[in-house]
């Protein structure tokens, strides 16, 4: 497993503004903040990020009514991300994942995704991405996401599955999570393929490995002879072979 270190090109000077309904939050968080639980947190973390030492249920119930019945907003969501204490994100993914994205949103999400990366926040946001490929959703004061809109993203997450970044890999592999019934098979099966081999970049790197044995095995659930016959097509003798952690979580209930 390569070690990776969280990106780190984010400039909060690019931030789109400072917004008073973030300024809110923040002071929410420190009221509550907890330097004892803080270490802990970080250790947690590999000490890559700052926290206030707060955990999900508090953190949560100590901003509920700022984001409750919030519009999508990218001002508060990267006035948090510009902030140094993780739990600012975590409230930012938070208002994100009650809400329906287009693929006019998914270039915002990119950069929260190679920003201040690691999974913590990164597989909260593949779900985020998830809701664009769903057409006739609609968000909070959004028009439905129309069909032409759904097919640009899922065209979307195809680029994802070859990007540069490690992490927007990962989100065009789960971004079908929970899907069921309702997921695109062909799309699952091309965003793995282009995660395999030895020419595959991180073909071979955890973050990638598990995440795609995670999404087979969410799949599983629902098609169980599917995965079944997806493992069995891609053994360690073909040109295109899952690798064992891979293999291992796609069946791990099956």
């Amino acid at each position: 497993m390569t070690d990776m270190a969280p990106s780190s090109f984010f400039d909060p000077t690019s931030s789109p503004g400072t917004s008073p309904a973030a300024t809110e939050a923040v002071a929410a968080l420190e009221a509550i903040a907890d330097d004892e639980r803080a270490v802990g947190m970080a250790a947690y973390m590999r000490d890559q990020f700052e926290f206030f030492g707060i955990a999900a249920t508090p953190r949560k119930e100590a901003v509920k009514e700022i984001i409750a019945k919030r519009s999508l907003d990218w001002d508060f969501v990267f006035t948090l991300w510009a902030h140094p204490k993780r739990e600012c994100q975590y409230v930012a993914v938070d208002h994100l994942r009650r809400q329906k994205l287009t693929i006019a949103d998914l270039g915002q999400l990119q950069e929260l995704v190679e920003t201040k990366s690691w999974w913590d926040t990164v597989d909260h946001l593949a779900k985020c991405a998830g809701t664009a490929l769903v057409p006739g959703s609609r968000g909070r004061g959004k028009e439905p996401n129309s069909l032409g809109d759904a097919s640009s993203a899922r065209a979307l997450m195809l680029e994802w599955a070859e990007a540069e970044n490690m992490w927007t890999r990962r989100i065009a592999i789960l971004c079908q999570l929970s899907f069921g019934e309702k997921t695109d098979t062909q799309l699952l099966r091309e965003v793995i393929e282009s995660n395999l081999g030895a020419d595959a970049a991180y073909s071979a790197e955890f973050f990638i490995t598990k995440a795609i044995g995670w999404a087979l095995r969410d799949f599983a659930r629902h098609d169980p002879q599917w995965v079944l016959d997806f493992v069995d097509e891609h053994h360690p003798d073909s040109a295109l072979p899952l690798a064992k952690l891979s293999n291992k979580e796609a069946l791990k209930h099956l």
